[in-house]
């Protein structure tokens, strides 16, 4: 919020506005819990909320990180290799924290009761994915390799959206904020 890019924008009056939260706000220097984060997505959708142009707010839960291992073995995934990016607190806090904001009376008292995208799940559906995730339960180094080297068509370093990642991302907002047209 003490940015020069979020000051313009509501300086700039928006009437769609589009946010996708969460994956900085896993790492361990910036997560203060569940609480904290629903704290802060209140004051900034506030921020929105409360322009003359009442705005149309869509939140989006972002897209699932996944570790890719950097070594032949593959022996040993940390969270480090995300760069500090929390895979389990994304999927199980975040993205949750997000869709109960949505229902729940928080959001209706903004009076702009904010609309959902779940990219995280879109994500989750692509076989690819999924393959990966069953992989990394698995424990198994080889399938490990050949899991995250069909992630990183989605996620190029486990995290960050490749072209095909940013195509389903774009496909995925068209869908949810515009259903009547061809996405």
């Amino acid at each position: 919020r003490h940015q020069v890019e979020f000051a313009d924008s509501v300086k700039f009056a928006p009437h769609v506005v589009l946010f996708m939260l969460g994956t900085n706000d896993s790492k361990e220097r910036h997560w203060l819990g569940a609480a904290a984060f629903r704290e802060k997505l209140l004051s900034l959708l506030n921020s929105y909320s409360d322009l003359p142009t009442k705005p149309v707010i869509f939140i989006a839960a972002p897209p699932p990180a996944l570790p890719l291992p950097t070594d032949k073995n593959a022996r040993k995934l940390h969270p480090s290799m995300l760069g500090g990016i929390n895979a389990s607190i994304i999927a199980e806090d975040i993205k949750k924290v997000l869709m109960e904001f949505v229902v729940s009376s928080e959001g209706a008292a903004m009076n702009v009761v904010p609309h959902l995208i779940d990219v995280f799940s879109v994500f989750s559906d692509v076989k690819d994915i999924a393959f990966a995730n069953s992989a990394v339960e698995s424990g198994e180094a080889s399938t490990k390799i050949l899991a995250f080297k069909r992630v990183r068509r989605w996620l190029h370093d486990g995290v960050h959206p490749s072209i095909a990642g940013h195509q389903l991302i774009a496909k995925t907002f068209c869908r949810s904020t515009c259903p009547e047209a061809e996405c």
